[in-house]
């Protein structure tokens, strides 16, 4: 082995002896500097020695130097006992086999009483350099903590202190600990704009947002250290809300659909409008009025709320000013009870009564009557009163049910089957009229439903709006009844009788007629020709017809079985704008007979289909079948020929 220091060789030979005989610590290793003059090192001869150590010998020693600094290699910081202080430099000794100098200058600020033996944490810079000499430096061992509690706090989401330095452009830098942090102007919180250079100075706690180590950049933010500390404030005020407890609170706004209250401890509570006393719009809150016409709410407003539910994990709370009305709710309103109430709102599934000022009861549209449910807003009206039966009551949870149909009598536990059977007829008044059917009212609790269809035997689609209005009295015949949805089935055209053999000869085949479009589709029309109404493809028709135009179509087919006229393009057909044409034309609105010649046509076309199905059915055949036909067609070319060589030909007589 080689070394380069001659003063080394004696300090290992030393270190080795003394190891083998007798354990040996820094502690009695070290100098006493208090009682002698700092010694003077003197230049270092540089040469190569040769050392007779044995290998065993060298890998011991090697150990022992490697033992007394592994301390130090994890963080490079390591804490010095302070054995001597002079004017200019403190000494000390960090268990390793050269001391540490440290200027006083650095220490002073922290530690002005310094004594020999107080212990100071200090960064090694450098391990022992050619002179022996150990580097440490107190700042960059303040530094070194003060990156590492940074990186602590993030981890661990905790605050940091600092205070304001500067300002530089997007925000302001920080001293945290000796570290120069930077806190965007994003994160100051809530301050008003322009106001920051007012905080330089200031002392303020921060959250660390991020840690760059390699560019020993560091970013925090007050503002997530504020919303922090006022969700904790807020967690501590929700541990002592219950629900039924009184609040007093202020009127932070006002929205459509309720009022926001800040019940202290930056939390504020919803108080919805279906939770509000005295109000008569609960469509829209803000718009909401007293009884003398004044807003019912105003920003600032004091208010007295009840905790009606509230939620810890969201923060939420759920407040109500109806619980105070539920109080002043008479003892005698029970379930089988009755009520009345008024109407004070009307959705298509239910209806919400006012029992009381400030109570409302819920009527849904299933307890409203036995028979088949009516569209509500077409039955009831706002302000309408009603008497109804309780159903379900319970003032802690503000759960008010009714129901209508209880007071009255229910006519389909009797034989409703029987009183409308199949074929008989009844009258009733149309309740309700929409635009594919009727709803006709039989009796108290039993309605008839008449569909389009029912309407009419000619009639495709007849407009229901132009024949019928709520309120007519109609008689009907049943069709059936539905006991399972409570309806019966009703018709209006099976009262006359089925016209459609009559109307043979009115519509003979290829009798042309007058048709007016009623519905274009995609694919097809709907016309009205006469008494019938009929689809026509659209090739049929012109392309520039529109909907009102009037077109020529002639009877294809006629089919009384299937209610159906099958009407096609008339050779004239078209658009027919000149009015002396339709004269000529046609001299009246009868239908015209058809000619000869329109018979002609047709029987024509109906041979011209047989022969072109024919000749596909002979395609279609198999092949077999096709060889005999070409031996028959053989077989009477040959009797052909000998007919011709007989002795009946003249030619050969």
């Amino acid at each position: 082995m080689v070394l380069f220091l001659e003063e080394i060789e004696t300090i290992f030979k030393e270190t080795l002896l003394a190891n083998m005989n007798t354990p040996t610590t820094m502690e009695n290793a070290s100098t006493d500097y208090s009682k002698q003059a700092l010694p003077h090192f003197k230049g270092t001869i540089i040469k190569e020695v040769a050392l007779d150590y044995t290998q065993e010998q060298i890998d011991t020693l090697g150990a022992m130097y490697e033992t007394a600094s592994v301390t130090n290699k994890q963080d490079n910081t390591a804490d010095g006992k302070v054995i001597f202080i002079g004017e200019g430099d403190v000494i000390f000794d960090l268990g390793m086999k050269s001391d540490g100098v440290v200027p006083y200058n650095e220490l002073k600020k922290d530690f002005p009483n310094l004594q020999v033996g107080d212990k100071v944490s200090l960064y090694i810079k450098r391990q022992e350099n050619l002179e022996q000499k150990l580097e440490v430096s107190y700042k960059l061992a303040q530094l070194h903590h003060a990156w590492q509690m940074l990186q602590l706090a993030k981890e661990n989401d905790t605050a940091v202190e600092g205070f304001v330095k500067r300002k530089i452009k997007g925000g302001l830098v920080l001293d945290v600990n000796g570290l120069e942090v930077f806190m965007p102007n994003s994160h100051i919180g809530n301050i008003t704009p322009g106001s920051d250079d007012n905080l330089i100075g200031e002392k303020m706690s921060v959250s660390v947002v991020g840690i760059d180590t390699h560019k020993n950049n560091a970013v925090v933010s007050r503002k997530k250290f504020l919303a922090k500390e006022q969700e904790e404030q807020q967690r501590e005020l929700m541990s002592t809300i219950e629900r039924g407890k009184t609040l007093l609170g202020h009127i932070n706004s006002i929205a459509k659909f309720g009022v926001f209250v800040n019940i202290g401890g930056g939390i504020k509570g919803l108080l919805s409008k279906y939770d509000i006393s005295n109000i008569k719009s609960i469509d829209d809150v803000s718009k909401a009025q007293d009884e003398e016409g004044n807003p019912l709410f105003t920003i600032g407003e004091e208010i007295q709320v009840v905790v009606k539910d509230y939620n810890l994990d969201k923060l939420t709370i759920a407040l109500s000013t109806k619980l105070f009305d539920w109080a002043r709710l008479p003892d005698i309103i029970e379930p089988s009870s009755k009520v009345k109430g008024k109407i004070v709102d009307i959705t298509q599934s239910l209806i919400t009564l006012e029992i009381i000022s400030g109570v409302h009861a819920t009527l849904k549209a299933s307890e409203v009557s036995h028979g088949y449910p009516r569209p509500l807003k077409k039955v009831f009206s706002i302000g309408q009163e009603l008497e109804v039966e309780v159903l379900e009551l319970n003032k802690e949870e503000e759960l008010f049910t009714v129901s209508l149909k209880k007071l009255l009598p229910n006519p389909w536990a009797g034989n409703v089957e029987a009183r409308y059977a199949p074929s008989t007829k009844h009258k009733g008044r149309i309740c309700v009229l929409s635009k594919y059917s009727l709803l006709v009212e039989l009796e108290q609790g039993v309605d008839g439903r008449i569909s389009q269809e029912e309407i009419s035997w000619t009639k495709k689609k007849p407009d229901l709006g132009a024949l019928f209005k709520e309120g007519d009295q109609v008689e009907v015949i049943v069709t059936g009844v539905d006991t399972g949805n409570r309806i019966v089935d009703l018709s209006l055209r099976q009262l006359i009788e089925n016209p459609w053999h009559s109307l043979q000869t009115q519509y003979a085949l290829g009798s042309i007629h007058k048709a007016k479009i009623l519905v274009r589709a995609e694919n097809h029309f709907l016309i009205e020709a006469g008494e019938v109404q009929a689809y026509v493809h659209r090739r049929e028709i012109p392309r520039k017809a529109q909907m009102g135009d009037t077109v020529d179509l002639y009877v294809a087919d006629f089919i009384p079985e299937e209610q159906k006229v099958i009407f096609a393009a008339a050779k004239s057909s078209g658009h027919h704008k000149d009015e002396d044409s339709h004269e000529q034309a046609h001299q009246s609105n009868a239908p015209k007979a058809a000619t000869l010649g329109d018979l002609g046509v047709l029987q024509k076309l109906k041979e011209d289909l047989a022969k072109k199905r024919k000749q596909d059915a002979e395609k279609k055949k198999p092949k077999v079948k096709q060889k005999g036909a070409i031996r028959a067609k053989a077989k009477s070319s040959k009797e052909k020929e000998t007919a011709k060589k007989s002795p009946k030909n003249p030619t050969k007589e």
